[in-house]
């Protein structure tokens, strides 16, 4: 059976520095049936004659050139681009190790699923494992379960089946979370999902990065996405309440974090929600929370919150 097509999707923003090495870790490849759609958002750098200079030397290579929109909106329209029976995205700063395409696709075709979820990795260089048998198969209520417990937040790193997903897309209106909640979404469908442990992604972290800024409005979408989570799974999935409330404290602890570390008596409302949340499950298990987010948890729970803010502050003005 000759190979499908799989679609790559780049949503670009003002990475001229990086793209030449994200296009170059699509064209070597070792699975050969790929289209590499670009999705220039505006960008004010030379991030667009890059990609036209890409797209005139190879023939599996698209632009797709729009205003800026957000990093939603360029996913959206690389979606609306694509031909393959498959789609995986990548962040134009970031690397595909050169035979992800070919692990993920002998993955989704070979065991019958509908989206291979693979490892990223912060390491470059990293070479895929062979040996392809390590890995988990969930459907029905253990997809739900296995979104809301182990899922990587980013839309990275996975394989999907277009058909399966069909009618999904990135929510335009909001800039932090939207791709975890897509590959929520994904997974209320009836499907199956297979998880590895291959790694398949190198990323990098920008200093500028979202991932690393100081707490602004924008990160309030981390409630909203929760917000929706929450309703879905209480409503079609009870069994699952538990898991969804320690969801719930964990990002009401990474919102009260950045909240602290930004030190800004102007989300002082915020954090006391924050707080109100936390302290609402003072007996929930912790074991399997960050350092960070156990202390937190902690001082929150017995009122110390200040003391706590005391020692970022000083941290971070020496």
């Amino acid at each position: 059976m000759a190979a499908e097509l799989v679609s790559i999707i780049v949503p670009i923003y003002n990475t001229e520095e990086y793209l030449r090495r994200c296009i170059d870790s699509l064209l070597s490849q070792t699975y050969n049936n790929i289209e590499i759609i670009l999705v220039n958002d505006g960008s004010t750098d030379s991030s667009l004659c890059i990609c036209q200079e890409y797209a005139i030397k190879y023939e599996n290579v698209k632009v797709v050139n729009q205003d800026n929109r957000g990093v939603s909106a360029a996913r959206n329209a690389g979606m609306l681009e694509a031909n393959g029976k498959y789609l995986t995205f990548v962040d134009s700063d970031d690397i595909l190790v050169s035979n992800a395409v070919e692990v993920m696709y002998n993955l989704i075709s070979n065991k019958k699923v509908d989206i291979v979820s693979a490892a990223m990795s912060k390491e470059q260089n990293i070479h895929l494992q062979k040996n392809e048998n390590n890995y988990e198969i969930f459907s029905g209520d253990k997809a739900i379960l296995w979104s809301i417990k182990n899922i990587s937040p980013s839309a990275c790193a996975k394989l999907f089946n277009r058909e399966s997903i069909l009618g999904i897309t990135f929510d335009e209106t909001r800039r932090i979370n939207e791709d975890g909640y897509f590959v929520f979404q994904c997974c209320t469908r009836q499907i199956k999902i297979l998880e590895c442990s291959n790694i398949v992604y190198w990323y990098s972290e920008r200093p500028n990065s979202s991932s690393r800024s100081v707490f602004s409005e924008k990160f309030l979408d981390m409630l909203y996405f929760l917000e929706k989570k929450k309703k879905y799974v209480i409503e079609n999935y009870p069994q699952h309440k538990k898991e969804i409330i320690r969801l719930e404290v964990i990002t009401n602890l990474n919102l009260l974090q950045l909240i602290c570390a930004t030190n800004s008596r102007k989300y002082s409302n915020i954090k006391k929600q924050c707080c109100s949340v936390i302290k609402k499950h003072p007996l929930i298990n912790t074991t399997t929370f960050l350092k960070y987010q156990k202390v937190l948890f902690f001082v929150v729970n017995f009122r110390i919150l200040w003391f706590y803010q005391l020692l970022i502050s000083n941290f971070k003005n020496k």
